[in-house]
């Protein structure tokens, strides 16, 4: 959950930091945490598919104070053909894969283009200390190419939401491992994963879903920059205690508040313990409330089950991604 007073916390303590956003596959609808830090973050949006592009864009200028937006694919490469599905979510760089039909369900090709594609390093640029940068990517199997496409700058970034497909429903697409041993070369640490994205073949049937498990096709997980083997300013040090407290990492949160106690001053670490401990509350209310819906026999044992399950990433799907 993303607390209200979250605002006030970036407000009081990232008054002197440019947090900048990236988001490459920026269609509407976007996530909650962009549309939260709307005021407070420079936001800088990517998205290949023309009609998109506009729609995106006129829906910006009315509610974000700083933006730019591209109509561009992002890549390692030159240029990138586009497959253009009539589930225009589902449209990528890559082609999806009929052998795995049953997962992505009924859909058709409407169209092929041919791209160019920009490189992330054209934009992540650090003109000061004070330059944070958090990157977000929903690229339908070509996150490790946007990635890569950041060449050098990686180093300027101190986190990164990834999706990641388990399955390969796209054709030569890049899967989960592949992605993470590029980042951990690169110094990165996987925080943990924060949406686990399921399908299930018996949809109508609860009981399948409540107690037991669905089938999980990919997942979106965070990365920060490894606090352990490199060495990172207190700039970079704030965004990612930022991100530990919105994707409820509040036990790493403290950790880090007390390893980094002397670069990130008294004043900083009294405000986020402020935030883990006000996060901390809302969360045990968010428990005792279903657990008081069960007893009153208003929801049944197997969905306090699946809510109990799922507590964190119920919180990531409903209130931040």
């Amino acid at each position: 959950m993303i607390t209200k007073s979250l605002n006030n916390f970036v407000r009081k303590n990232f008054k002197n930091i440019n947090i900048n956003y990236i988001d490459v596959g920026s269609s509407l609808p976007l996530n909650k945490l962009a549309i939260f830090f709307k005021d407070q973050f420079n936001f800088i949006f990517f998205e290949p598919q023309y009609k998109e592009f506009l729609i995106l864009n006129n829906y910006l200028k009315k509610i974000f104070k700083s933006f730019k937006v591209y109509n561009s694919a992002v890549s390692n490469k030159k240029k990138v053909n586009l497959y253009l599905y009539d589930r225009y979510k589902l449209s990528s760089v890559h082609k999806l894969d009929h052998k795995y039909k049953d997962i992505y369900r009924k859909i058709k090709l409407e169209k092929i283009k041919k791209l160019k594609a920009m490189k992330l390093h054209q934009v992540i640029k650090k003109n000061k200390s004070n330059d944070v940068f958090f990157l977000k990517i929903d690229t339908q199997g070509h996150s490790l190419p946007v990635i890569k496409s950041i060449n050098t700058q990686i180093k300027n970034v101190s986190c990164l939401v990834v999706e990641a497909e388990k399955v390969p429903m796209y054709k030569n697409s890049f899967n989960v491992s592949e992605i993470d041993l590029f980042l951990r070369k690169n110094d990165f640490l996987e925080l943990g994963r924060i949406n686990d994205y399921r399908w299930s073949k018996n949809f109508k049937n609860k009981k399948f879903r409540f107690l037991g498990k669905e089938f999980s096709h990919s997942e979106d997980r965070i990365y920060i920059k490894n606090i352990f083997t490199t060495k990172i300013n207190k700039y970079d040090l704030k965004l990612i205690i930022l991100m530990y407290v919105v994707f409820d990492y509040l036990d790493f949160a403290d950790f880090i508040l007390k390893k980094f106690n002397k670069t990130l001053g008294k004043q900083f670490i009294l405000s986020a313990k402020k935030e883990i401990y006000i996060k901390l509350n809302e969360n045990e209310k968010f428990i005792r409330n279903n657990l008081d819906l069960f007893y009153k026999k208003r929801i049944s044992l197997s969905h306090l089950m699946q809510v109990i399950d799922k507590f964190s990433e119920h919180f990531s799907k409903k209130y931040v991604f």
